[in-house]
């Protein structure tokens, strides 16, 4: 009797890896088939634009912006935009209802504005 015993506990342990076994590879071959990407040839071919777009224009300008404008320039430019962000900022703040931070964050916009010259200096 032991020996059916042990016989039937043998083929429930491989009963269970086999159930184990298509769990875990029928996902991966589903997952597989929804891989399909039916616009592959669109994202291929926009892909291939935007590289050649960064390579002729996005490229050369900014090689060039970082040769001809001397430091304070860009220094001023990187505070313009900085300003421009503090915008979102002020929004996020009154979004949260956090009315001190957003006079804090909208006067120091209003200051760089005026005083900094549209946040340049």
């Amino acid at each position: 009797m032991s020996t059916a015993i042990s016989i039937h506990k043998i083929s429930s342990y491989c009963a269970a890896l086999v159930g184990l076994a298509v769990c875990l590879v029928v996902p991966q071959i589903k997952a597989q088939a929804a891989d399909v990407d039916p616009f592959i040839t669109v994202n291929r071919s926009l892909y291939d634009l935007n590289e050649a777009f960064d390579d002729l224009i996005v490229q050369p300008i900014s090689r060039g912006y970082d040769v001809v404008i001397p430091g304070f320039g860009k220094r001023g430019v990187s505070n313009f935009l900085n300003n421009l962000d503090d915008v979102n900022v002020v929004f996020n703040d009154l979004l949260q209802l956090k009315i001190k931070n957003a006079l804090q964050d909208s006067s120091r916009l209003l200051i760089n504005s005026t005083l900094g010259i549209g946040g340049g200096y």
